[in-house]
C-alpha cells in the first residue's frame, strides 16, 4: 500500500489592497493632497495677481489726461489726443473745454483724412475764444495757415505759440511751433532761419524723448546744413536717420540715403553719392512721386552733369522738376530750373540756358525768394555774345512764359 502524498495549500495570489493601503498610509496621503491644493491656490493667487497687474489701468486725473492729450495734439498724433481726451471728459462730464478740445483734435484727425478745412479753422478759434490762454489753439491756428500759405496769420500764432510753449515749459508747443517757422523760412530760403527752428526743434523733440519727431526734425535740419554749406553737420544728421529702425523707418532711411548722396555729390565723391542712390533707383526709374524721389532724381542728374553726360543730365533734372511741379514745391521747382539752366551753358545751348535761368528769375522774383535768381550780369554778356537779338529776346520770352505755365499749374 503506497503511501500519500501530503497535498500542500497554494499560496494565496498577492493583491493590492487599497482600503488597507490608505489605512497604513492615511496621514501621508492627507498631507499630499493639502500641499497640493496649497501649490494650485497659491498659483491661481500668483497668475491671477500678474493678470490684473499687467492690466490694470492707471487711473489719472483730469488735469493729468489733458496734459497728455494736448502733448499728443502737438505732436500730430490725433488719434492719441482724441483717446486721451475722452478719459478726460469721462473723468469731467461736465468739463466744457475739454468738449471743445476734443472737438478740435476729431476735426484735425478728419482733414488729415481728406475732410473740411473749414470745420478745423473754426473748432480752433472756438477754442481759443473759450481760453484765450489756449497753446493748442494757436498751435492748430498756425498750422492751418502754413497750410494754406497765409503768412502773416501763420507767424502771429507761430510766434505765441512758441513764446507761451516757453514761458510754460511745453516742449511739444514749442517743437510744433518751431516746425512750422521752420518750413516758413526754409521755404523763403531763408536758410540760416530755417536751420535755427530745426535745431530749436531737435530740442524740443529730444527732450520729449519721441524718436520720430526726433527722426522728423532732424529730416529739415539735415536740408537745411546742406544749404548753408555745413556739409560735415548734415552728413552726421543723415547717417543718424539711415540708422533709424522706428516708426516709418523705410521712409527717413531713404531721407537718410538721399542726403547722404547730396553731400558727396557735393563734395566730388561721385561714386560714393552713386551708392547712396542706388536704394532710390527703383523709386527714381518708375517716377514715384515724392519728395525724396524728386530730391534723390535731381541729385543723380547733378552727378551726370559733373560726369558731363549732359544728354542724361537734362533728362533726369526734367522728371525732378515734372516730379517737384507735381508736389507744387515752388522753391524746388526753381532749383531744378537753375541746374537746367546751367546743364544747358556746360552743353554750350545759349538758348534753352537763358530760357531757363529767365523762368527760374521769374519764379523767384514772383515768389520774393532770396538767393534763388542765379541770372547774373556775366551771364547775360555771355548771351548777348552768343544769341543773335531775336534768339536772345525769344529765349527771355519762353522763359517768362515757362515760368507763368509752372505758376498755373
Amino acid at each position: 500500500m503506497t503511501k500519500k502524498k501530503p497535498q500542500t495549500q497554494p499560496a494565496p495570489e498577492s493583491s493590492f489592497n487599497p482600503g488597507r493601503w490608505y489605512r497604513h498610509n492615511k496621514s501621508a496621503v492627507h498631507r499630499g493632497l493639502l500641499y497640493g491644493i496649497g501649490v494650485v491656490v497659491l498659483f491661481a493667487i500668483g497668475w491671477w495677481a500678474y493678470f490684473a497687474l499687467s492690466n490694470r489701468e492707471e487711473k489719472l486725473t483730469k488735469d493729468e489726461y489733458m496734459t497728455l492729450a494736448r502733448r499728443a495734439f502737438n505732436c500730430g498724433y490725433f488719434d492719441v489726443a482724441i483717446l486721451n481726451y475722452h478719459k478726460a471728459s469721462n473723468a469731467a462730464p461736465e468739463d466744457q473745454l475739454v468738449k471743445r478740445e476734443m472737438f478740435l483734435a476729431r476735426s484735425r484727425d478728419n482733414l488729415n483724412r481728406g475732410g473740411g478745412f473749414e470745420l478745423a479753422l473754426a473748432s480752433s478759434y472756438q477754442v481759443l475764444a473759450d481760453d484765450p490762454a489756449s497753446i493748442i489753439g494757436r498751435v492748430s491756428l498756425a498750422q492751418l495757415f502754413e497750410l494754406r500759405g497765409q503768412a502773416d496769420s501763420m507767424l502771429y500764432y507761430a510766434g505765441q505759440a512758441l513764446e507761451r510753449g516757453r514761458a510754460t515749459g511745453d516742449a511739444s508747443a514749442q517743437l510744433a511751433a518751431d516746425l512750422v517757422l521752420a518750413t516758413h523760412h526754409r521755404t523763403l530760403d531763408a536758410q540760416d532761419s530755417a536751420f535755427a527752428y530745426c535745431e530749436d526743434a531737435l530740442a524740443a523733440a529730444t527732450a520729449l524723448s519721441d524718436d520720430f519727431q526726433v527722426a522728423f526734425t532732424k529730416a529739415g535740419l539735415g536740408f537745411a546744413a546742406l544749404q548753408i554749406d555745413s556739409l560735415d553737420y548734415a552728413q552726421r544728421v543723415f547717417r543718424d536717420l539711415l540708422a533709424y529702425r522706428g516708426r516709418n523707418g523705410s521712409d527717413f532711411n531713404d531721407i537718410g540715403s538721399a542726403g547722404l548722396a547730396d553731400y558727396f555729390e557735393r563734395r566730388g565723391a561721385r561714386d560714393s553719392a552713386r551708392v547712396y542712390l542706388e536704394p532710390l533707383r527703383s523709386s527714381m526709374d518708375n517716377n514715384v512721386i515724392d519728395g525724396t524721389t524728386a530730391y534723390a532724381t535731381r541729385v543723380y542728374g547733378r552727378i551726370l552733369r559733373d560726369e558731363q553726360k549732359y544728354d542724361e543730365a537734362i533728362e533726369y533734372l526734367a522728371r525732378s522738376l515734372e516730379m517737384w511741379r507735381n508736389l507744387r514745391a515752388i522753391p524746388d521747382v526753381i532749383e531744378c530750373l537753375n541746374d537746367l539752366a546751367q546743364v544747358y551753358r556746360l552743353k554750350e545751348d545759349y538758348l534753352d540756358a537763358r530760357k531757363y535761368y529767365m523762368a527760374a528769375g521769374n519764379l523767384a522774383n514772383d515768389q520774393k525768394l532770396p538767393r534763388r535768381d542765379l541770372y547774373t550780369a556775366d551771364l547775360n554778356v555771355l548771351f548777348l555774345k552768343n544769341l543773335k537779338p531775336d534768339e536772345y529776346r525769344r529765349a527771355g520770352e519762353e522763359g517768362i512764359a515757362l515760368a507763368r505755365q509752372l505758376l498755373v499749374q
